[in-house]
């Protein structure tokens, strides 16, 4: 449903035809075809599998095919143009300079007919801009029209415990259940993980599709997340494999987190045998005197890092 290569995203016929079209189709397959959706809407979550099962989630939990009819029939012939020009209050316009849905072209239209109006456009092809990597430009824009000042931006350096999970073979998973059972086993996954993540006081930072990245303020809070989520995702059949490491990361507003401590879990993770727990000697050496107890794997030349590092399994 994006604009052919070389077609300027206009309102013209054949364009507004074509997105009248998604809409039935978004329509019929409501609730049953989250990722069409997703690429109309938000096409920079495309191929983030965890955003498009929420996605479908949301679908099926707040509306029936029946109530989004009515929804879209109520908009349809909604027309603000006539009453533009008696807007004499300050006007912030933003649009996605890409946007799918509606093109730019209409955010131009009301900017240019309200008095004063300030437009914005945000580099992305997202009509729900929230979503995009670089919300945060559209939520300065808001506070600086609502407060007068842009807002400062720094960033924090924390030490803490990071934990990156994944599902082992998922591909194989998928081929041998269906897209279908496949679908509702991710579910539940991901229903387990917020639910763990909660009960040991961490963070999700980003979900991958088959897995996670969290952190924790404390060693001890990730191990025992990966215990428990490694036992009741087990129940259902799904093997995980996980990776610790405690370090300094550079945590952004938005609470993302960055830096080699995040790169080096990463790997760890991946170094980890089916339903393992693996952490690096930092992990290990912090926990020392504890009740958690580990067998030492050796070292592992893991990529992006000269030296190797000491990796150890917990037990158990």
């Amino acid at each position: 449903m994006c604009p052919r290569a070389g077609e300027e995203a206009d309102g013209s016929l054949e364009r507004l035809q074509r997105i009248a079209a998604a809409f039935e189709r978004i329509i019929a397959d409501w609730g049953q075809d989250p990722q069409f959706f997703v690429d109309l809407f938000c096409p920079s979550n495309s191929a983030n599998a965890a955003f498009v099962r929420w996605w479908g989630r949301l679908q099926r939990q707040s509306a029936t095919p029946a109530d989004i009819r009515r929804q879209v029939d109520s908009l349809v012939y909604l027309d603000a143009a006539p009453y533009l020009a008696e807007i004499t209050v300050p006007t912030l316009v933003i649009h996605a300079s890409g946007d799918r849905v509606i093109p730019v072209a209409a955010g131009r239209y009301l900017a240019e007919r309200i008095l004063d109006a300030r437009l914005v456009e945000i580099a992305s092809d997202d009509h729900f801009a929230e979503a995009v990597p670089n919300w945060q430009q559209m939520a300065d824009e808001w506070l600086a029209f609502v407060t007068g000042a842009r807002p400062s931006h720094e960033t924090d350096r924390r030490v803490m415990t990071i934990v990156f999970t994944d599902i082992v073979d998922s591909t194989v998973r998928t081929a041998s259940s269906g897209d279908g059972q496949w679908r509702r086993m991710l579910d539940s996954h991901d229903q387990i993980v917020w639910e763990t993540t909660d009960r040991h006081r961490g963070t999700i930072v980003v979900t991958t599709g088959d897995g996670v990245l969290a952190r924790f303020d404390a060693p001890s809070q990730g191990l025992e997340f990966c215990v428990d989520l490694r036992r009741a995702l087990g129940e259902l059949g799904i093997a995980i494999r996980c990776g610790v490491h405690t370090g300094e990361v550079e945590v952004r507003e938005n609470g993302d987190i960055s830096g080699m401590a995040v790169n080096l879990a990463a790997r760890v993770e991946r170094a980890a045998d089916t339903s393992a727990i693996f952490v690096t000697s930092t992990v290990r050496d912090l926990l020392l005197g504890g009740r958690m107890c580990f067998r030492d794997r050796g070292e592992h030349a893991l990529k992006g890092f000269d030296e190797p590092w000491h990796l150890y399994a917990l037990n158990g």
